[in-house]
């Protein structure tokens, strides 16, 4: 099997086939979902991701979404279930193309132009297969042949916004909803014209499905990343569950129970959080708005919190998440916090005034400790086995341990993020977490180094070069923009910041397994790079000859140093290369048709082998 890359994600790569799997996990910020539709015999969710065009499987009592398959398209807009058939359609709204999907395998497969690019919704009354769409650049409601794609123009809606729609099978009515004015509406199914039912209640609620035997409608609130309930009568919702989590800042870490607690702020929750795969699970409303800051009392098994708005000092019952107030703090933007178990008391980090502070656990009452050095300490966490305060600086993406009883503090080493929140330690474990902000993620932090590890998905975007180690069982990749050399677990597909090669605008990344060397383009000045797989710095070899190399392999039998033009491809943007020592294979992507390529060494001909679905930028070597 071998590795790819789409910028984002981790994949497996068929070296027969050149069909991917996605290895890396969702992780804590879930997904972004663009349709739903449901299958009501085999009580099954299904969604399409927006932003990875992936086919997802919703899971109805959490709200947990899980990949099923990589679909291929740049755009994947409606989705609907024919349960005649037992197949999915959806539309790429790219090409304009109306395609079914095995809901089994994942497999899709072309049915025709739409003569649109603007369908993001679909539905199918299941009583005769008719299937209805809307056309977003339009506002009209469409009648769509399942058989060639064609559509047909019904009539306007009346809305401007319709990004759902579902059939309700036990009344027989066609139901949309509008995101522009958030409500529920009914379609005429002949003429299109829109009916108001009711207010949602939510903000940007997108996808629509249909379950009967419940007799409700479900939905996707977008800005809250909650699955929702829309009863078909009035369009009041409730929440269903929670697809991730983007705004996580306090982090807690209760040892006896094995769990680690994170406040998002977004949502006013407290969240549980699986630290081997990073995925939360809503526990309860916290009843308080921004609380920043968590810290675990192992002493009273009970957890504290700060509420940013009005500086308050809070517990919280980790069962149900409902806080009660403690008292207010003396300081009005404590974002880190952490219990120090030998001297029983609270440590916060105070942003304004750049102070470390000791605080009261049972009146909030504040003393100064020391000034932090470093004042944007957005986390903090407390180790009682080496008496040492942990602290994540925003800014400058660094660990920093402080000395509890002085506030001392030393820097231990960057992390490769700049945007982490909070900071929690498995004392049993001796493992430091800590969160990033926006795109949700759980980050595992070398204690010894500061180096970071995503836990459950890469971490690391515009992701472009990726080569194996074999002889240290190591997969390397690199970003685009910014010059990072990430090393990615091969079985999770998590990645953990190396360090900066000094470079940016890096494409291509090849492994010399007998001198330990990493070698990449940049390809502004078509300059060849030296990579220490250790420390990330790189060093300019020399000029390449060539303009746009995009891409490198390293072939042990034959490598010479030289750039010497082989013969053409045949493909016009080949993007990822690895060179198999054993078969002495040269595989390629081509990222225009997205296929995986098997190249001649000798003369630089290439023969697809099959289609990736993905569009991938980097190729690594076999799996050992």
């Amino acid at each position: 099997m071998l590795s790819g890359n789409d910028g984002a994600s981790v994949l497996d790569v068929s070296p027969d086939t050149g069909e991917t799997r996605q290895r890396s996990g969702l992780g804590l910020g879930g997904t972004t979902v663009r349709d739903l539709a449901y299958d009501p015999g085999a009580k099954r969710l299904f969604a399409l991701d927006a932003e990875t065009a992936q086919l997802l499987e919703i899971d109805l009592a959490t709200g947990l979404p899980s990949v099923l398959a990589r679909l291929g398209c740049d755009a994947v807009g409606g989705l609907a279930f024919d349960a005649a058939s037992g197949l999915l359609f959806a539309t790429d709204v790219t090409n304009g193309e109306l395609f079914t999907i095995d809901p089994d395998d994942g497999s899709i497969a072309q049915v025709g132009p739409m003569g649109t690019t603007s369908v993001y919704a679909l539905a199918i009354d299941p009583a005769n297969g008719t299937m209805f769409g809307v056309d977003a650049a339009l506002d009209v409601l469409v009648a769509v042949d399942p058989a060639t794609g064609a559509t047909t123009q019904l009539g306007p809606t009346g809305f401007a916004n319709i990004t759902g729609l579902a059939f309700d099978s036990n009344s027989g009515t066609l139901l949309g909803v509008d995101e522009a004015t958030d409500q529920l509406v009914s379609l005429h199914q002949q003429v299109g014209a829109g009916s108001v039912k009711g207010p949602l209640g939510f903000g940007a609620v997108s996808g629509l499905a249909f379950d009967p035997s419940a007799n409700v409608l479900l939905g996707v609130d977008v800005e809250r990343l909650q699955l929702v309930r829309i009863f078909p009568a009035n369009g009041s919702t409730t929440v269903a569950g929670h697809l991730g989590f983007r705004d996580v800042r306090g982090l807690a870490f209760d040892t006896s129970s094995g769990t680690l607690y994170g406040s998002d702020v977004f949502l006013d929750r407290l969240v549980a959080i699986d630290a081997e795969t990073g995925v939360g699970v809503s526990v309860g409303d916290l009843g308080y708005n921004a609380v920043k800051a968590l810290a675990f009392d192992p002493l009273s098994d009970t957890l504290y919190g700060v509420e940013d708005l009005f500086d308050v000092l809070i517990a919280v019952d980790p069962a149900t998440g409902v806080a009660t107030e403690i008292g207010p703090l003396a300081y009005d933007s404590v974002l880190g916090l952490a219990f120090d178990s030998k001297r029983g008391v609270l440590i916060g980090s105070d942003r304004n005034t750049g102070k470390l502070v000791t605080i009261d656990p049972v009146t909030a009452a504040c003393t100064p400790l020391a000034d932090v050095v470093h004042p944007a300490v957005d986390g903090l966490a407390y180790d009682p086995a080496d008496d040492t305060l942990y602290g994540t600086v925003t800014h400058d993406d660094l660990l920093v341990a402080y000395d509890p009883a002085t506030g001392t503090p030393k820097s231990v080493g960057r992390t490769g993020f700049d945007t982490m929140r909070g900071l929690a330690i498995d004392t049993l474990e001796r493992r430091l977490d800590c969160a990033t902000v926006g795109e949700g993620r759980l980050l595992e932090l070398d204690r010894a180094e500061g180096r970071a590890r995503a836990i459950g998905e890469l971490g690391f975007g515009a992701l472009d070069g990726m080569a194996h180690d074999h002889a240290a069982r190591a997969l390397f990749a690199t970003t685009s923009a910014d010059g990072v050399l990430v090393r990615v677990d091969p079985t999770t597909g998590e990645g953990t910041f190396v360090g900066a090669t000094g470079f940016d605008d890096l494409e291509g990344l090849a492994c010399d397994p007998v001198a330990a060397k990493l070698y990449a383009m940049r390809r502004t000045t078509d300059q060849l790079l030296e990579i220490d797989p250790q420390s990330g710095a790189a060093t300019v070899v020399g000029q390449v000859g060539f303009p746009e190399v995009g891409a490198l392999a390293f072939d042990t039998h034959t490598s010479t140093g030289t750039g010497t033009a082989i013969g053409p491809v045949g493909f016009g943007h080949v993007a990822g290369l690895t060179y198999d020592q054993p078969t002495r294979t040269l595989f390629g992507t081509d990222v225009l048709t997205r296929q995986l390529l098997a190249i001649d060494p000798a003369t630089g001909a290439a023969t697809p082998i099959g289609p990736t679905r993905a569009c991938l930028f980097g190729l690594g070597g076999p799996v050992q």
